[in-house]
């Protein structure tokens, strides 16, 4: 479900057409624990997208969090009258019974059928088929979806000159807004947690911009734009996909060799050259810590890892007798659980073993890292994704890391150098997002230990 992040980014008075809420209005407040009945054309448009129906819709509506629905509400109320103000009103109270009804499906939908994450689709594929659901109930489509890899200073130019005249709805991480662009190439946007601004203005602008980089969109360099049309029952059309890159500088990436195991990867990019460290057996490229700095990293994990390996033993432990606890419960739901359960009963005993196995190897691995930094960041990186069990590929929202940025940037990419040089690309826009601010500063003390490029 799309989940609106708290916005902090007000729209200038100048600029904004009408506020918005996102949030039940009164009325649908009022009204918001009545059951909504499932209509045929409804059951048909889910049957459609081959979704699981809910069999109830008698939950309430939520009190907020309706950016879809309050994002292709805006964009129908547009589409009938051509009236940017009148459309803009209507959503200045928050959610109307009709947006609160649309939420409702939209939510019941994604309970129902989150099961198909990861089994079938991603969570962005999935999301795209529940706002194609929630856009069809409203007697709308998405005729084409374009998504924009532009330089981030480059997408509102293109908005304004090459985008064609339509409705469009912009789904952003864990947010949705509408963007209507008149034939006289005028360029209305609407927030649902804000209001409706005028992009005309440079006020507008300038908000936009910072609302994209707000959702991270800077760090992407990627915006998707779904076009609105009018739904037809029946007929069953994809999409046309469209991706639209800016020509720019293409980016080179070339090694050194040095003497020994250690030399350079020097990667050119948008006028700059950054020189960041490359091991010549493995092909990994790792981020530009100092030597001092990788020095007082490896000094400061010893203690660090030594203490959460300790920790990790002691929850390997409980976890293994409370799985053993569960083993009964297993056994009279048949063979097969019981069977799953020794076996999650066996990895928990070998991690009580492996947890300090490893803590020692990674404590070793950062203590000699104080005199051969290069060295000890690559075992003590490799040492961590044994112990996680991540050697094929690194999740750090799976597995917990004390030390991230002790594995190689295009550790997953390998040999693959079209995708070293995107995930080269993707870290060096987000380490030029950080560098430089203040809590960044005052945590480290000086500007020459920054892990920064010259």
């Amino acid at each position: 479900m799309s989940v609106s992040k708290p916005c902090f980014n007000s729209i200038p008075t100048k600029a904004l057409i009408a506020p918005s809420r996102n949030l039940l209005s009164k009325e649908a407040f009022a009204n918001r624990t009545q059951t909504i009945s499932l209509d045929e054309k409804v059951q048909k448009i889910m049957q459609e997208q081959d979704l699981i129906i809910p069999k109830t819709f008698s939950q309430a509506a939520t009190l907020s969090n309706h950016c879809v629905a309050m994002s292709l509400h805006f964009l129908k109320r547009f589409r009938q009258s051509k009236d940017i103000f009148a459309a803009a009103k209507v959503m200045q109270e928050g959610a109307n019974e009709e947006c609160a009804k649309t939420s409702l499906i939209y939510t019941q939908l994604f309970k129902a059928n989150v099961d198909r994450i990861d089994d079938c689709c991603s969570d962005e594929e999935f999301l795209s088929e529940l706002r194609e659901v929630a856009a069809k109930t409203l007697d709308l489509t998405f005729s084409e979806e374009t998504t924009l890899r532009y330089p981030f200073e480059e997408i509102f130019p293109y908005l304004q000159k090459e985008l064609a005249s339509g409705e469009y709805v912009i789904p952003l991480p864990s947010h949705v807004v509408a963007l209507v662009k008149d034939d006289h190439g005028n360029l209305v946007l609407f927030d649902p947690n804000q209001g409706t601004v005028n992009l005309g203005e440079e006020k507008g602008k300038e908000w936009f911009l910072r609302l994209l980089k707000q959702y991270k969109v800077h760090l992407s360099e990627k915006l998707p734009l779904l076009k609105v049309a009018d739904y037809q029952m029946g007929k069953v059309e994809n999409p046309k996909k469209f991706e639209i890159t800016l020509s720019e500088e293409k980016p080179e990436l070339t090694f050194e060799k040095e003497k020994g195991r250690w030399g350079n990867a020097l990667f050119k990019w948008r006028g700059k050259t950054h020189r960041l460290p490359w091991d010549s057996q493995t092909g990994y490229i790792y981020n530009k810590d100092s030597m001092r700095l990788l020095r007082i990293k490896c000094a400061m994990l010893i203690p660090r890892f030594l203490t959460d390996t300790t920790i990790r033993t002691c929850y390997h432990v409980a976890l293994a007798v409370f799985r053993t606890l569960a083993l009964p419960f297993a056994m009279v739901q048949g063979r097969k659980k019981a069977g799953q359960q020794l076996n999650k009963i066996g990895q928990s005993v070998a991690d009580i073993f492996r947890a300090p196995f490893y803590g020692i190897l990674g404590a070793s691995a950062a203590f000699y890292g104080i005199f051969k930094p290069l060295d000890g960041r690559r075992l003590y990186g490799y040492f961590e994704r044994c112990l996680n069990r991540q050697n094929d590929g690194v999740n750090l929202r799976d597995k917990y890391y004390v030390a991230p940025c002790f594995t190689p940037w295009n550790f997953e990419a390998g040999n693959d150098q079209q995708a070293t040089t995107d995930a080269l690309k993707k870290i060096i826009l987000r380490y030029e997002h950080f560098q430089g601010t203040p809590a960044v500063e005052l945590f480290l003390g000086w500007r020459r230990a920054l892990p920064c490029f010259k």
